[in-house]
């Protein structure tokens, strides 16, 4: 196995998150309940901790991310990794503003437990509550 080039690890290295989640020192098997960890332990504050990494450029990138989708005509959606459904929402207002569409679906799917329990509790306080 090679090794990790030295300029990735010190810049992977200089965040304690990340330096800790490729730490060569770690099993290969080690990083995944960490991440586990890191996404259950900011599930609730994930998207303004995004706003804040991103100085919020990251809801620039999801709008022209769902322009370029363009949801609309009752497409069938899977967002994949999509925990908070900040983008399956922002799919729903898409195909709605633009299209008058109610028949567009989108299926959030999350290996976290507390990101999709967010992604509910964001949903329920949305017009798309109740839906299939």
């Amino acid at each position: 196995m090679s090794a990790r080039p030295a300029s990735i690890s010190a810049r992977l290295g200089s965040c304690p998150i990340l330096g800790r989640l490729v730490s060569e020192a770690d099993p290969p098997s080690r990083p995944v309940p960490v991440v586990k960890g890191v996404f259950s332990s900011v599930a609730s504050s994930y998207d303004i901790m995004n706003d804040v990494m991103s100085a919020g450029v990251h809801r620039l990138w999801k709008d022209h991310y769902v322009s370029k989708m363009n949801p609309h005509g009752g497409m069938q959606i899977l967002d994949v990794a999509g925990g908070t459904g900040d983008i399956a929402i922002r799919m729903l207002d898409h195909a709605r503003t633009k299209y008058a569409d109610r028949d567009t679906k989108v299926t959030i799917l999350d290996i976290n437990p507390e990101m999709l329990e967010e992604g509910k509790k964001r949903m329920a306080q949305t017009m798309y509550h109740g839906g299939e």
